[in-house]
């Protein structure tokens, strides 16, 4: 159903180096279903990282550069470039969709449609391709960037989270202690506090030599319970 044919991957400032890359033979028009590949994918090392990383895939005739975001859930597509890769300036192809996409800057963008293709590198599986209005720069999400293994995900490298809620009663299992000993108020009280009023923080004020030892039995009572140190 296709065929392999070796292409280069090459690096900014470094010489071609040869990597294979799938190719596809070309197929009959008259399926609903289209076919891209990986043509090429800019490279960067690690003494020089870009910001932005970019596949030139190849959809039907002509060449789109997609941008690579690990951080979407979907893949965009925009209108002009619809038109001229499938030729269908009335959008007859377009399947309609009733999901609306929350931007990086919390802005929502409707879809007009989305477009099913069928990619072939490295082996036969759907991808959806959400057409939005021109302007919008065409990007690959997450899944699609690891279905065509243009990225790798080190998740050996990556802290799992736990997605625990705590709920009340687990918060005052585990810290019981708080409401327990010394300054447990016995009962709700309510306090007042009169916002006309400046604060005053009054200095610190030495203890009396005569009553200095009077002092030291609370002190040690909070310090042995740990109160203070």
């Amino acid at each position: 159903m296709c065929t392999a044919s070796p292409k280069s991957a090459q690096k900014p400032g470094k010489k071609p180096r040869s990597g294979p890359v799938h190719g596809v033979e070309e197929f009959s028009d008259e399926s609903d279903d289209y076919f891209f590949y990986v043509e090429s994918v800019g490279a960067v090392n690690a003494a020089q990282c870009k910001r932005k990383i970019f596949a030139s895939m190849q959809l039907r005739d002509e060449q789109v550069k997609f941008q690579l975001d690990c951080g979407a859930t979907v893949n965009i597509l925009p209108i002009d470039k619809y038109v001229q890769i499938f030729n269908d300036p009335s959008h007859a192809r377009l399947k309609k969709t009733n999901k609306t996409l929350q931007m990086f800057n919390k802005t929502e963008l409707k879809p007009i449609g989305t477009v099913k293709i069928e990619s072939v590198n490295p082996k036969n599986e759907d991808a959806i391709l959400l057409v939005v209005n021109q302007g919008h720069r065409p990007i690959l999400g997450a899944q699609a960037i690891q279905q065509f293994q243009l990225m790798t995900i080190n998740s050996d490298n990556i802290l799992s989270v736990n997605e625990f809620q705590s709920t009340q009663q687990d918060i005052v299992s585990e810290f019981g202690d708080v409401s327990e000993g010394d300054g447990v108020l016995q009962e709700k009280l309510h306090l007042e506090v009169d916002k006309t009023v400046t604060p005053v923080a009054l200095p610190v004020r030495k203890v009396p030599f005569a009553d200095f030892y009077s002092f030291l039995s609370p002190l040690n009572y909070l310090e042995k319970n740990t109160t203070c140190e």
